[in-house]
């Protein structure tokens, strides 16, 4: 039996007769009182029930923690202020939120193959979603975060979307591991999709004579960073029929000038024009005469018949340009 609160005025003398109140107390007292005694099991016949209607609740020392063993049915909701540190397995089914203003850890046991946190989403439901400054931080001796979708609704194994000016997803590779391993499905589908936007390097890329480190690797600084197709009319016109990273192109009786949407580092990027046209008007890429920049680049042509600098206003050509270069 748990223990009972004490009358006023205890211990009474021997027959000395208990007030009522004091013995109303006692019987409400064993009323509530769950029959529990330590070492023994119960099964009550009702539910146990606490309110904090009048500011209290269930109260559990920090500096002696009570274990729960065994099942806990939070079907109607659990809410916590503070930390809930669980080894073990912890499995919920709710059709409410568990809400915690503190920290929820769950340590799997050491040694084992166990998922510390496995979520089921029902519908278009998440099985796992996070909120924060990081929304879910994984850690794992093999894997940190594991995604599977519902084979039943094509679901994305893992899904993230930032805040504001915060990333939908930030991964690191250990000290030798890769950030992330992409690998597509069966047959030909692509190992990645980039839909709106498009991928940015923002890190250093290796020097001009360094080894890239390993093959087939891709840097900011050996992609193709402005290019396009452009062709004159002989009659001081200047066409751009589709390109990336050029804002205009003008004519003059000596050259094409095409200028770049986004300038490059220095004036040391490197252009190739190819002619398409006049075989009498090769295009060459004039990196040193002229109104050539860092933001603007002088394509001329030479007279490969006649000798001499062709005029492209005055003369039809066609070139494909592509520019490499740090930016």
């Amino acid at each position: 039996m748990a223990n009972l609160e004490a009358p006023n005025g205890y211990p009474y003398a021997l027959k000395a007769p208990l007030p009522s109140d004091d013995i109303n107390k006692i019987v409400e007292q064993y009323r509530e009182a769950p029959n529990l005694t330590d070492g023994s099991s119960h099964a009550p016949s009702g539910d146990l029930s606490w309110s904090g209607a009048n500011g209290g609740g269930l109260d559990f020392d920090t500096g002696d923690p009570v274990p729960f063993k065994g099942a806990l049915d939070t079907s109607d909701g659990l809410t916590m202020a503070g930390d809930l540190t669980i080894t073990g397995d912890l499995a919920i089914t709710t059709a409410g939120n568990i809400a915690t203003t503190g920290k929820l850890e769950v340590t799997a046991p050491a040694a084992s193959t166990y998922t510390a946190i496995t979520g089921t989403g029902d519908g278009s439901g998440a099985g796992v979603a996070g909120v924060g400054a990081t929304g879910v931080f994984g850690i794992g001796s093999t894997a940190g975060i594991v995604g599977g979708g519902a084979t039943s609704s094509n679901g994305h194994g893992v899904t993230g979307q930032g805040d504001g000016s915060g990333s939908g997803g930030v991964f690191a590779g250990g000290s030798t591991g890769k950030g992330i391993v992409c690998n597509g499905g069966s047959g030909s589908h692509p190992a990645a999709d980039i839909g709106t936007g498009g991928a940015q390097f923002t890190g250093a890329s290796p020097s001009a004579s360094a080894d890239p480190g390993a093959n087939n690797m891709l840097f900011g600084a050996n992609i193709l960073k402005a290019g396009g197709y452009i062709t004159t009319n002989g009659s001081g016109g200047v066409t751009l029929h589709d390109g990336y990273n050029i804002a205009s192109v003008s004519v003059t009786s000596s050259y094409v000038l095409v200028t770049f949407a986004r300038a490059f580092f220095n004036t040391t990027y490197w252009p190739v024009a190819c002619g398409a046209k006049n075989p009498s008007a090769l295009p060459v890429c004039d990196m040193v005469h002229g109104s050539t920049s860092s933001s603007a680049l002088v394509v001329a042509f030479l007279n490969l018949d006649g000798g001499g600098i062709a005029d492209p206003s005055a003369t039809a050509v066609a070139f494909t340009l592509m520019v490499g270069g740090r930016q």
